[in-house]
């Protein structure tokens, strides 16, 4: 699949979520609902058509960006309102968990932000009615899930096996078409609310828009940072392999000043890391690199 319609299908994946959230202003709208319908589960069928195909969109730099901004800023709106409630009732322990500045959710790595947006959504859904008063809806919660599940499948993983697959680029294309169609109408109907409602028209047409990341620059960016301060870890020793290809060579770098490392080619596969530094406790992990994506990866070293 093309760049243009990986970052077609990351917008649309963020307007659907825009959308679920606004039905109060869409649902008189005529047809409009039904469109919805269309969307979401067009977009679903071509989310999985295109694993079956080992095709991805994940770690898509446009729209896995602009989906961490939005969980974070989720995260942080129903942590701090919750956080009210436990000052309220003096729940010492939620207090804890709900104080999440966005500066520090912003630099958690992909499975941590993943991990603390579904413990905060535990908690609140846990609660129930009990924070209606301090302004957390139903909405706000159908919200927060579908931005956790929406940010998860940016994440990289291995490209499906070609010899298993049960549809055709054809069959894509189609589902592409499909959604292309709905949301042209979409368009059509949303012009009703142009000057009765500006707001939610400029927010739905920046949403609208398809994000260009163009052709990828690099494979990997890695970026190592101290586990407690979460300030970067300049120097540190880098050492990459490929986890299927044991001849193959090793890269090894030292960190920056900004405690980042890039690599601009790298085949897609499993590759293994190693990052030491004195002082730290040594990590290794590994990570996943696909075709025609950058892999992002945070490193967080513990003394």
């Amino acid at each position: 699949m093309r760049t243009r319609n990986e970052n077609k299908i990351a917008m649309w994946m963020v307007l659907r979520t825009f959308l679920a959230k606004n039905t109060s202003v869409t649902d008189d709208l005529p047809g409009f609902a039904a469109l919805f319908v269309i969307l979401n589960s067009t977009t679903d069928e071509v989310l999985a058509m295109m694993d079956e195909l080992g095709i991805s969109t994940k770690g898509t730099t446009g729209g896995k960006k602009q989906t961490k901004e939005l969980l974070v800023l989720k995260i942080t709106e129903m942590a701090g309102k919750a956080n009210a409630y436990a000052v309220m009732v003096g729940d010492v322990d939620l207090q804890k968990l709900m104080q999440l500045p966005k500066s520090a959710l912003a630099a958690l790595s992909d499975l941590k932000l993943i991990g603390k947006g579904t413990e905060v959504l535990g908690k609140i859904v846990a609660l129930d009615d009990k924070l209606a008063v301090y302004k957390i809806t139903d909405e706000d919660v159908t919200e927060l899930s579908a931005l956790i599940e929406q940010y998860t499948r940016t994440m990289p993983q291995t490209r499906s096996g070609i010899d298993n697959r049960k549809h055709t680029n054809e069959e894509l294309l189609a589902l592409l078409k499909t959604g292309d169609n709905a949301i042209e109408k979409m368009d059509a109907l949303i012009e009703i609310v142009h000057y009765s409602n500006e707001l939610f028209y400029t927010d739905y047409n920046t949403r609208r828009k398809i994000i260009d990341t163009g052709s990828r620059t690099r494979a990997l960016q890695l970026l190592v940072l101290d586990d407690v301060t979460g300030l970067p870890v300049a120097k540190a020793k880098v050492v990459i392999s490929n986890k299927a290809d044991t001849e193959a060579k090793r890269i090894v770098k030292s960190t920056g000043a900004k405690g980042g490392i890039t690599q601009d080619v790298l085949a897609a596969g499993e590759y293994l890391y190693e990052v030491a530094y004195g002082g730290y406790v040594t990590e290794k992990a590994s990570f996943f690199v696909n075709d025609g994506v950058m892999t992002e990866v945070v490193v967080r070293l513990k003394k």
